[in-house]
């Protein structure tokens, strides 16, 4: 019998010749991928069938071609393109071990995961805990293992309750056991921001609060603090954030509900409704994050959760009572180790899937960076992003996952003096030249905002808009886009601040 098929839905980047509700038997249409992605069947054209789109219009990622490898090399031949699923392998020199156990990288979605690295050889020194103890206990640790920290009774752990043996050494920093704990008075306020819930005059030894960003401003740091031993944990500040977002978009099977307007701010909600015959999962808030649009999902009102098989060691603790099927939105509560977990119901999947598996300690705080993460123990599955202070800047993935209790490897904060860069052959920036180091600016210009600026000059020549010529000097020790329009606008870039006469 020949079918409909529904307009296709993909969390990948990609759009379509033509958007429809619903599509009749051989109707086709025309999928093309975002930059940076390809179509997984390399065919532009789809075909609804009876069995449903062919080929599927699925876009994957495509990852660069790997740098060199510091004291290392790659074992294969590089190609020209690598796409999702391909994988990489590489030999540490004599002294240096794979930053992962299988010395491989694979294309993911996002990147080449784990980031292809050698790390010196590396051990962690055993730790003693006075008046408490240490499990496993051991003279020597690999990377990646694990300490639990327990005080003796009467004595309280100020600090975390476990740590994780990196590259360079144990993080978090292990506790103390004390027998008496001070208080914490209210904490700080934030210019630009506040404290959600209401303030206490006095606070006890592991209390936590929490703060939130004015409209329009952007957190750095933690949004969590947490009294210990008398101190707060510090506190993250709000800074302006000036990328606006444009009219919200239609999604598949839904749209903004009410009036919407040209330009919306960070931070700014906008709510979403979905078509007959289809329901809104997770939230119906599309909120404008970084001048980019975070979008709610709409369902198919008829799509159901089976049952979930449980962990062994999880037990179900819903009021409810169990049922065969659930409906999109429903949400499963069950006991594990004694910890209250929750599972909801998304597009016939529970999310995030019911297991029992170890909390990971505290994220690991790498030198240079900035401490954003939560001082908290995690989920698995759970990510932390990371960012580097002025003049260093991130080598290795920009988030990391809790893995069953061990966080993965996590990524560098380097000098910026440092980094090599190298320049593709669609950005001429100096023809013949392959690359340059990278100038660290007296007023904490980062790499990153020197490449962004050189794409907008390089955008900004092929467009009609900009008439003059740009041009770009090699100086003796760096690279210096010189266009008079565009520095003086860039306030951070200047021929003085690179030295350059």
């Amino acid at each position: 019998m020949q079918r409909n098929c529904l307009l296709p839905t993909t969390s990948r980047k990609w759009q379509l010749s033509a958007y429809q509700i619903q599509y009749k038997y051989e109707d086709t249409i025309e999928t093309q991928c975002a930059s940076g992605y390809q179509l997984q069947s390399r065919q532009a054209t789809s075909m609804c069938t009876e069995t449903g789109w062919s080929p599927p219009p699925i876009c994957i990622q495509k990852c660069d071609i790997p740098r060199q490898l510091a004291h290392g090399t790659f074992n294969a031949r590089f190609r020209l393109k690598y796409i999702e699923g391909d994988e990489i392998s590489f030999s540490c020199e004599n002294g240096y071990d794979p930053a992962n156990q299988q010395a491989k990288a694979v294309c993911t979605k996002n990147g080449w995961s784990p980031a292809p690295r050698c790390d010196m050889k590396t051990i962690c020194e055993g730790l003693l805990l006075e008046h408490g103890d240490i499990q496993p206990r051991k003279d020597q640790y690999q990377p990646n293992d694990v300490l639990q920290f327990y005080c003796h009774e009467g004595f309280t752990i100020v600090g975390p309750a476990s740590a994780q043996c990196y590259p360079f050494g144990w993080s978090p920093l292990p506790p103390r056991c004390k027998e008496q704990v001070n208080h914490c008075k209210a904490p700080a306020n934030i210019r630009n921001g506040s404290i959600v819930d209401d303030l206490l005059e006095e606070y006890q030894h592991g209390d936590q609060v929490e703060y939130e960003c004015n409209i329009k401003f952007v957190m750095t740091g933690s949004k969590i603090i947490e009294c210990v031993d008398g101190k707060w944990t510090p506190v993250p500040s709000c800074t302006l954030e000036e990328k606006k977002c444009g009219p919200p978009p239609s999604i598949p099977n839904g749209h903004a509900a009410g009036t919407v307007r040209e330009e919306y701010i960070h931070g700014e909600d906008v709510e979403y409704e979905c078509e007959e015959n289809f329901v809104i999962v997770q939230t119906s808030l599309a909120r404008c994050l970084h001048g980019l649009w975070e979008l709610p999902r709409c369902a198919d009102f008829s799509t159901k959760c089976a049952r979930p098989n449980m962990p062994k060691n999880a037990t179900f603790a819903s009021a409810v009572p169990l049922k065969s099927q659930y409906d999109n939105n429903d949400v499963l509560s069950y006991i594990c180790d004694s910890r209250l977990r929750e599972a909801k119901c998304v597009e016939g999947e529970w999310l995030p899937k019911p297991e029992c598996k170890d909390l990971c300690p505290p994220p690991p705080q790498i030198p240079n960076a900035i401490d954003v993460a939560e001082p908290r123990t995690y989920e698995s599955g759970e990510q932390i992003n990371f960012l580097c202070e002025k003049l260093f800047v991130l080598q290795g993935p920009q988030n990391i996952s809790c893995e069953d209790g061990k966080w993965q490897l996590p990524p560098r904060c380097v000098d910026v003096s440092t980094v090599t860069v190298q320049h593709s052959t669609d950005f001429p920036i100096a023809p013949g030249s392959q690359s340059n180091p990278m100038p660290a600016t007296s007023d904490g210009i980062s790499s990153r905002d020197l490449l962004d600026f050189l794409h907008t000059i390089h955008a900004a020549g092929k467009s009609a808009a900009l008439k003059h010529r740009i041009v770009v000097y090699k100086c003796p020790s760096a690279w210096l886009p010189f266009h008079t329009p565009l520095v003086f606008l860039y306030s951070k870039i200047s021929r003085e601040a690179h030295g350059c006469a």
